[in-house]
């Protein structure tokens, strides 16, 4: 059955201003919320500027979520200072409810002196080694593997088919998605003169507290020491972040991107899609690395780089704009040597 929220339960959520009520109506149930195009009747939607009041207007929503200079609609509103902070916090309240409840499921396979806290739920055909410690509330969906010695932090939640490996340790309130792999050997080979001789990699991996991995992500353990993902980092789909990799905190890394072993970033760095980073490198605090860049050398706090390899961004648009007017020149090259031969001829 669909959860309904009153909207003044919302507004008092979100810390809003509710306003424009129906005369004679103190409060109004709404059903889900979701955008402008998409809502229904019973929806509440949002708008963050004030530039987008007639299609907030024009919407089919019940109610609508507003910046603060919007005085009013022809629809009930809620006031807020961050439109689409109150919007994702909305959809909190109407997300569905986890799907395991607290307890071991009978084909779980617990190992030795394994440490549960107060309501886990562990799925179906979990395997979890000796030594593990599970923390209160954390939820391990089915199929999932945890090696010896590892922890799970309170409130976090591992999805089907994640990997955690051998004394990985992670927070509280983190999410794991499915097929993610963490703990895996870094990747470390000697030639002896006939063959790559593997180094064992016996580090480690520590995800601190609220980060977040997506699906089929790859963290490698360190060598000899700790790979470290820093506290409310967010990680997108199909990442690797290999061996000694440390990230500052409220890291954003994008889909399909690549970091080589002992990378350094400071808190807060954003790498884009695709981007790749060259072993050893450190990129500052603040740092921003545009789509499908290659930093291939150490990047100062606050930059903003884009290209292969990446250089500030506004010299990359310059060359850029220099590029495209190539053919041009070649053809005003073409004309000045054929008129000095002119001359010369003379």
């Amino acid at each position: 059955m669909k959860t309904k929220r009153n909207l003044s339960e919302i507004c008092k959520k979100i810390n809003g201003e509710l306003s424009g009520l129906p005369a004679g109506i103190s409060d109004m149930e709404i059903s889900g919320i979701t955008g402008l195009e998409q809502s229904g009747a019973e929806e509440l939607t949002f708008i963050d500027e004030a530039g987008k009041i007639e299609a907030a207007n024009n919407s089919k929503a019940a109610a609508v979520i507003t910046p603060l200079d919007v005085d009013k609609l022809d629809k009930p509103i809620i006031r807020v200072k961050h439109p689409r902070l109150a919007f994702a916090q909305v959809l909190e309240m109407f997300a569905p409810e986890a799907e395991l409840s607290p307890g071991v499921h009978r084909t779980a396979v617990i190992g030795e002196k394994v440490k549960l806290g107060q309501d886990v739920a562990i799925g179906a055909y979990c395997v979890i080694g000796d030594g593990v410690e599970i923390a209160d509330k954390a939820i391990i969906y089915p199929q999932v593997y945890i090696g010896r010695d590892a922890s799970i932090g309170a409130n976090s939640t591992i999805h089907p088919q994640a990997v955690i490996g051998r004394e990985t340790q992670i927070g509280a309130d983190c999410i794991i998605h499915s097929g993610v792999v963490i703990g895996a050997d870094g990747f470390g080979y000697i030639w002896d003169g006939k063959q790559h001789y593997k180094i064992p990699q016996i580090g480690k991996v520590v995800i601190e507290d609220n980060v977040e991995i997506g699906a089929n992500t790859t963290i490698d353990r360190a060598t000899t020491d700790t790979t470290r993902i820093g506290a409310g980092t967010k990680i997108d789909d199909q990442v690797h972040i290999a061996h000694n990799v440390q990230t500052g905190k409220n890291c954003i890394l994008a889909g399909k991107v690549g970091v080589s072993g002992s990378v350094v970033l400071g808190d807060g760095v954003i790498l884009a899609g695709q981007v790749g980073v060259g072993d050893h490198v450190k990129i500052g605090e603040g740092s921003t690395v545009l789509a499908r860049s290659a930093v291939l050398k150490d990047l100062p706090a606050g930059s903003v780089a884009s290209g292969i390899p990446a250089y500030p961004h506004k010299e990359y648009l310059r060359v850029e704009a220099a590029t495209r007017k190539l053919p041009e020149l070649l053809k005003e090259i073409r004309q000045l040597r054929k008129r000095i031969e002119e001359l010369e001829k003379e």
